[in-house]
């Protein structure tokens, strides 16, 4: 799981859930440009968000989306992220370090913090998540 987590301007809505497909289908460029971002805050956290706005099992973004006055921030966790690339596409994580001037066996290593926002007790609820595919 890549946790993520999307707010209105003014918190008021907030949704946690899960970015993984996100991360499976977009090219390097674009995993380039959130982490050059710092992984939130910027516009290319924001396609993160609006990429599940509308999808089954993300209502919470949905909600977010519905009933904020204003704007709206998203981020990202970035060791769930480099995890993720770790296991799932390699390369990527190499593409990603050098962008950063990282050595990628530097963001290989699990860090097993918790996200800022899990830290806030004030945010309920889980990590909406898409359901699995049916297995065949």
């Amino acid at each position: 799981m890549i946790r993520a987590e999307a707010h209105s301007d003014d918190f008021k809505h907030t949704a946690k859930f899960d970015a993984t497909p996100w991360f499976e289908q977009v090219t390097v460029e674009e995993i380039i440009e959130l982490a050059e971002c710092g992984w939130g805050g910027d516009q290319p956290a924001d396609q993160v968000a609006q990429f599940f706005d509308g999808e089954t099992g993300y209502e919470g973004v949905t909600s977010m989306f519905e009933n904020k006055d204003g704007g709206f921030e998203c981020h990202v966790h970035e060791a769930d992220v480099f995890a993720w690339l770790a296991s799932n596409r390699p390369s990527v994580l190499g593409a990603v370090a050098e962008a950063l001037g990282e050595n990628p066996d530097d963001l290989r290593r699990p860090n097993s913090s918790a996200p800022h926002w899990d830290e806030d007790t004030s945010w309920k609820g889980d990590y909406n998540a898409a359901p699995a595919a049916p297995q065949p």
